[in-house]
């Protein structure tokens, strides 16, 4: 055995240039595909941690109507114990509530923050889900009424290593009780939350007049074997008896319940008002980019393996006539392929565990890949994969090499044919995968660039938390105006793009009626000249005067084009609609402007007038109430005017913390997934390349040294440099073309599937197909040119005394 190895590392040892330039590209190919396999392992296992997975589900509502459907993921806290009490399949359940202001804000001594991720929860979800305990006690952790549970990382970033269990913290100015701190969830959850709190509403949580309403999550917990239980099964019964009420006054609405497997929701799930989710078309373009990566690497090896034929062929043809078979030199070879591939395998694992743990690769994509070398199964996985590699690498050579005649020269080589064909479909790859990035890159140019039918830039949303701040608006106005510059001001209680409620409208048109799905939020004064937004027909809202009144029971509102478009009318001024039993009067048509991103169409929308009036709120509710400010920054000071926002702000409101975002860069967060697939896609296009011009590299020298004899002949004969480089560059030059002919459709009709994923997309720029075949082209230029240079400046008479 240890003579067997010998024998392989001098074979290795050999010819150096060879050897490192086949285990440099294979083993670049098998980092590429094992960090892809990780991305993907990561999407398909989202949420498969936890032992009762195949039985939980959550509960999606179906509005439909006879023009239109919406399924929403969110429900009512009164649905889980309703669900609980009426069906015998349900074994549990567990609403997540959405704190009122989304962002909670903690205090502990004089430390302040705001945070996201934290839900109000019933204590029944360590019965559902899995939890790994830090510290405290699960079975009363969430019994009692202001009690909260946190994650590792939030107890250590305000309490540091002490144990946080018994201590309190404000929230939203609450005093809570620390019962358990948890381990951060896993990252392939599609619900992730840093801290629940007790849910103490059982008087609003038992009120089933209250069900309908959706204000959180609900998740349930079959019985064993009701797993693969109907839907309409489950829920036939339950929707006769508590449903038929609501549909019968929803205004042409009709309520429907669907259960959605827990492992579906990240991937496959179409519902609204959701979690972020991820996509499948990424799922089929990172596989298609593994499977590519290592195509590529393969073919590497094959083809410098079979090109290194000719100066093996003395050893061959010695071992042939001292008896050795087909088989046995077959047997030789695969085994060689097989320490090759192995020895692959571990410089890519090796180069993984690199790219992991130092490049920031995780916080490029936005997810925390992991290499488990404490799993058995992995290890399973390496050894079937490097039998894999080897066996796909290594078995087109042993076949070559065992079946080569004793009597071929030692300086001519078959399987020329061949080793193009693997090349061409090397160039067709990387050309392919170029042309998609760039494709992809204008995409996503597109959509920054595009109008939204807004102004996105200098345009600051700063949240405002409780009625106190929100009735000191008019002050605060006035002190933002003694600012010695442009300044702008206008309120809202939600800004469109960054979230808006859904609302079903009922139209009438020559007696009939009609339902639309419309989206709606409020705006206060002055709120369209501040976003540059287009009034086409009527006025502008003035929210005193346009405000809803119960005692006519009307209101004035705006509505966009969008919504001219789904009704029978002509013209929408002066038209009435409803929503539930309120009247609304449309007294102006704004122009469509983008409120999602560009995967959706723009929707119906109705802008509400914002006049907040606290007079009849409880202190609950005023302490709850939220609003967005938007404030339009002097241009040529951008620094100066957002620092005295932040002062004037911080005078008014000294006991919280200053939270505001850019406009623009809230839009450029919708596309943070597009742009995360267009990075990575563009850097396995780029190691696409260099493992494509090292085998290139390798080829060429092969070619150069067989051809030597000639090189020397053509030069004595008066050849010139840039003739001979041709010669030699002339295949490739065919095949690149050829590649990039074949590239250009497959690419084609591979980022038609991709552009499907959006309601509005740039058209393809034809530019980028030939512009990918010359940078390939000048790059195998160069890689020959250098290669070749070498035997251009060699001695015409060594080359033809050694031939």
């Amino acid at each position: 055995m240890k003579d067997l190895i010998k024998y392989y590392l001098r074979i290795l040892g050999k010819d150096k240039v060879y050897t490192a330039i086949n285990m440099t590209g294979l083993a670049l190919g098998v980092a590429c595909f094992t960090i892809l396999s990780l991305y993907l392992v990561h999407d398909l296992t989202y949420d498969k941690h936890h032992a009762n997975q195949s039985r939980i589900y959550r509960v999606n509502f179906e509005w439909s109507s006879s023009t239109s459907s919406t399924l929403s993921a969110t429900s009512s806290a009164a649905l889980g114990p309703l669900l609980s009490r009426t069906l015998s399949d349900v074994e549990s359940y567990v609403h997540f509530r959405k704190l009122p202001r989304e962002q909670a804000l903690i205090q502990l001594d004089r430390v302040s923050y705001y945070e996201d991720d934290i839900y109000v929860a019933d204590d029944n979800v360590f019965d559902i889900f899995d939890f790994e305990i830090v510290a405290g006690n699960r079975a009363d952790a969430l019994t009692n009424p202001n009690t909260i549970v946190v994650n590792r990382s939030f107890a250590k970033r305000y309490f540091g290593e002490h144990n946080p269990v018994g201590q309190t913290i404000m929230v939203d100015g609450i005093s809570h009780k620390i019962s358990l701190v948890f381990e951060d969830l896993k990252d392939n959850s599609h619900f992730k939350y840093q801290a629940l709190i007790a849910n103490a509403g059982n008087q609003i949580r038992d009120n089933n007049t209250l069900w309908s309403l959706g204000d959180g999550f609900t998740y349930v917990l079959l019985s064993k074997g009701n797993e693969s239980l109907g839907y309409h099964r489950i829920f036939e019964d339950f929707f006769e008896k508590h449903m038929t009420s609501i549909t019968r006054s929803s205004g042409g609405y009709y309520v429907k319940l669907f259960l959605e497997p827990l492992a579906d929701i990240h991937l496959y799930s179409t519902a609204e008002s959701d979690l972020p989710r991820g996509q499948f078309s990424y799922i089929y373009a990172f596989a298609t980019v593994a499977l590519f990566m290592l195509l590529v690497a393969c073919i590497n090896y094959i083809n410098l393996a079979t090109a290194q034929a000719a100066k093996r062929n003395k050893e061959i043809s010695i071992r042939k006539i001292l008896g050795a078979s087909r088989g046995q030199l077959m047997l030789k070879f695969m085994i060689e392929s097989m320490i090759f591939a192995f020895s692959a395998l571990i410089i890519g694992i090796l180069v993984v565990q690199l790219v992991l743990n130092f490049s920031g690769l995780e916080s490029l994509i936005g997810k925390e890949l992991e290499l488990d070398i404490t799993n058995p199964l992995t290890w399973v996985y390496f050894l079937l994969f490097g039998l894999g590699l080897g066996l796909v690498s290594g078995v087109y050579p042993a076949i070559y090499l065992s079946t080569m005649a004793v009597s071929q020269s030692s300086l001519k080589s078959s399987g020329g044919k061949f080793r193009q064909l693997l090349v061409l479909l090397q160039f067709t790859v990387s050309i392919s995968i170029i042309i998609v990035t760039l494709l992809m890159f204008s995409q996503v140019q597109y959509m920054s660039e595009k109008s939204l039918g807004f102004e996105k830039y200098n345009r600051i949303n700063i949240d405002l938390f409780g009625a106190d701040i929100i009735e000191k608006l008019p002050t605060l106005q006035n002190e933002i105006k003694k600012y010695p510059g442009d300044l702008q001001t206008a309120k809202a209680i939600r800004v469109p793009w960054y979230r808006s409620y859904n609302d079903a409208v009922e139209v009438s048109h020559n007696g009939q009626i009609y339902s639309i799905e419309v989206s709606d939020t409020n705006v206060g004064e002055n709120f369209l000249s501040l976003m540059g937004m287009t009034l086409l027909a009527g006025r502008d809202l003035e929210p005193q005067r346009d405000r809803f009144s119960s005692e006519n029971n009307t209101g004035n509102v705006l509505v966009n084009e969008a919504f001219l478009k789904a009704t029978p009318w002509n013209d929408a001024l002066g038209k009435s609609f409803k929503i539930g039993k309120r009247n609304y009067n449309i007294v102006g048509v704004v122009k469509d402007f983008h409120f999602q991103d560009f995967h959706h169409a723009i929707r119906p929308f109705v802008l509400h007038p914002y006049y907040p009036d606290f007079a009849d709120y409880s202190d609950e509710l005023r302490a709850n109430e939220r609003a967005q400010f938007l404030v339009k920054l002097d241009e040529d000071k951008l620094t100066d005017s957002y620092k005295f926002i932040e002062d004037t702000f911080t005078r008014f409101e000294p006991n919280r913390p200053f939270s505001a975002k850019f406009v623009d860069e809230t839009i450029n967060d919708l596309y943070v997934d597009d742009r995360r697939l267009m990075v990575l896609i563009g850097i396995f296009a780029c190691i696409s390349v260099v493992i494509s011009c090292l085998g290139l590299f390798g080829l060429t020298a092969f070619t150069t040294e067989r051809k030597a004899k000639e090189i020397s002949v053509r030069k004595i004969l008066g050849a010139t440099p840039g003739q001979l480089i041709f010669m030699l560059f002339k295949q490739t030059l065919i095949l690149v073309v050829i590649g990039a002919l074949v590239a250009s459709f497959a690419s084609y009709f591979g980022i038609q599937v991709w552009l499907r994923e959006f309601k509005y997309y740039s058209e393809l720029n034809f530019v980028v197909f030939p512009a990918s075949a010359i940078f390939t082209l000048v790059v195998a230029f160069v890689t020959v040119y250098f290669q070749a240079n070498k035997a251009l400046n060699a001695s015409p008479v060594e080359a033809i005394r050694n031939d």
